[in-house]
This record gives structure tokens, C-alpha cells and sequence, in this order.
């Protein structure tokens, strides 16, 4: 099975529009390879036909942003979000492992923590970067 083969609700919506589409993902298929063994990522991969190469040339481009807990700690918070438990260090262990299997991708952009607008200002970093993608 390719890649493109398999095709989410949403692809499909994309697909059967008259307009052009862009679909944005708030995880990709690369990321589970940061939270599994090796191993079983390779053989995740065997399963489905595709290899790295195949699987990275899915996506168009890649917007990384970079984890709270990196830059941005106090606002790091488990409190809001049921799924993660991870400390401050474990989550920028996994987003350094989720970054590296991105990173080469043609199109990696990563979005840090750097600004000195908070939230409102990354938010609007990724929209400049996905409107230079999509050619806007």
C-alpha cells in the first residue's frame, strides 16, 4: 500500500472539492516513530509497504512546533489536556525524538518558542509559514 493510497475522511472531502485544499495535520505518521520501539516502527512500516522515504514524501511540508515545555515553560501545564502526562523534560526528550524524524524533510519548518508575543505571535508564525507554502 502507498502512502497516498490510504485516505482520511477529510482527504477524501479535499479531494472531491472543485477548489484547491490544504490539510493540515496536527500529528503525521512519522511522529508514532518517536514514541515506539525502533522495531516495532520498522515493522510498522514492513506491514504498510512504505518505507521512511515514502512515508516522509506523504506530506507536502512539515510545521514543527516546538513544545511549551522548550522555551515557553510556564505554560507548560498537564492540567489542561487529559493525554499528557509528560514532565517538562520528558516532553522535550519526545519532541527532540519527534523533530529528528522529521527533520529531513524537504519542506521542515520549525516553529519555536522564541517570540516575544506568546501564543498569539507562533500562532501566526505557522499561518505565515503554511500561506509561504501554499504559495500565498
Amino acid at each position: 500500500m502507498h502512502p497516498n493510497d490510504f485516505q482520511f475522511p477529510t482527504m477524501q472531502i479535499a479531494m472531491a472539492s472543485d477548489g484547491e485544499s490544504v490539510l493540515l495535520c496536527d500529528r503525521g505518521l512519522l511522529d508514532i516513530s518517536a514514541y515506539i520501539p525502533q522495531d516495532l516502527w520498522l515493522a510498522l512500516l514492513e506491514e504498510r509497504a512504505m518505507d521512511n522515504a515514502q512515508a516522509l514524501g506523504s506530506y507536502d511540508a512539515v510545521v514543527h512546533l516546538v513544545t511549551a515545555a522548550d522555551g515557553a515553560e510556564e505554560f507548560y501545564t498537564t492540567a489542561n489536556n487529559g493525554a499528557r502526562t509528560e514532565t517538562a523534560e520528558q516532553a522535550r526528550h519526545l519532541d527532540a525524538l519527534v523533530h529528528k524524524a522529521w527533520s529531513s524533510h524537504k519542506a521542515h519548518f520549525t516553529i519555536d518558542n522564541s517570540g516575544q508575543g506568546g501564543f498569539p505571535e507562533k500562532q501566526q508564525r505557522v499561518i505565515d509559514t503554511i500561506m509561504q507554502v501554499v504559495g500565498r
